[in-house]
């Protein structure tokens, strides 16, 4: 039996390469710091890199010396080979400056944690990028590491998760006036989450990870839940995703939606051994697996939801 499911793991995980492959058009691609932007904003995060030198989020660039052994200190700069501007300095080895920073083009925020022996205190501040201005927004305390992620800014409010070890909830902070408030719970972001419409769609996971949250910052409320949801992709206007059983994680439908996850429609009805959406939003790729375990005879196809057509690309 223990062969059976290793032969069934590695036919997945050929399958899953090969359709990756394809779609891609065979193409290296350099591999891109994580970063989400929008109208007027920007998040990211700041190289640690001296041979690469600083990463662009937004129309800045940011750096982070390490040079003492911890995230001590962080740089913005205008151009990437421009001067630095030291925005914050964390004075000893317990305090660290956040990995995620948000630019909106003139302000940069950003959260430094202070490591203690029962609780671990976290603070968002701003500041402007000629490093004047700093200002302490808001505090939070917690046991749990990692507890506090930078997402987004829209219509004036800062957007960020605050987790502990089981429920992380989404908050925003009014920029203006400084006021904060809970948005949603049992919201996790994470690597595998995005933002869309110009910081409007935060795409987030309930508490188990069984599915997936959809929160609308312009009329500030959640829009959708989606379950069972495997992989997806976006698009300028829609949102593509695949379903799987929750037990056996055989895939079953792809579906189309509205970037909040409202209008769902199922667009592809099919039973492949692995499921793809691809680079290209509106484009699955799927395989067909012959009888027994042989692995020469794969055959890929890629089907175009916008025109119905399914082409055989391997």
């Amino acid at each position: 039996m223990n062969s059976v499911l290793n032969l069934k793991s590695v036919k997945k995980i050929t399958v899953l390469v090969l359709i990756i492959l394809l779609m891609t058009g065979m193409i290296p691609q350099e591999a891109a710091a994580f970063e989400y932007s929008g109208e007027g904003f920007a998040t990211g995060t700041a190289s640690n890199d001296p041979l690469f030198g600083a990463s662009r989020v937004g129309s800045g660039y940011f750096f982070m010396d390490t040079s003492s052994g911890e995230d001590s200190t962080l740089y913005y700069l205008s151009s990437k080979g421009g001067s630095r501007v030291k925005l914050h300095y964390a004075k000893t080895a317990n305090d660290q400056i956040g990995w995620t920073v948000v630019f909106d083009g003139n302000k940069v925020y950003y959260t430094v944690s202070h490591v203690g022996d029962e609780k671990n205190i976290y603070k968002v501040y701003s500041i402007n990028k000629n490093g004047k201005n700093k200002k302490l927004l808001k505090t939070f305390k917690s046991s749990y590491s990692r507890a506090l992620e930078l997402i987004s800014i829209h219509n004036g409010r800062l957007y960020y998760t605050y987790s502990g070890s089981k429920n992380s909830k989404l908050y925003s902070t009014n920029l203006k006036t400084g006021k904060s408030g809970l948005r949603c719970d049992g919201f996790w972001f994470d690597g595998n989450s995005c933002v869309e419409g110009n910081g409007r769609y935060l795409y987030g996971w309930n508490n188990d990870h069984s599915a997936m949250k959809i929160y609308d910052c312009k009329n500030m409320k959640l829009t959708a839940e989606l379950e069972h949801l495997h992989g997806y992709t976006t698009g300028t206007k829609y949102l593509y995703y695949y379903t799987s059983d929750p037990v056996t994680w055989e895939y079953e439908e792809v579906y189309r939606a509205l970037l909040d996850g409202t209008k769902k429609k199922m667009v592809l009805e099919a039973d492949p051994e692995w499921c793809s959406l691809g680079v290209e939003p509106g484009k699955v790729g799927y395989s067909i697996w012959p009888e027994g375990l042989d692995a020469t005879h794969i055959e890929c196809y890629e089907y175009d939801i916008a025109t119905k057509t399914t082409t055989r690309i391997y």
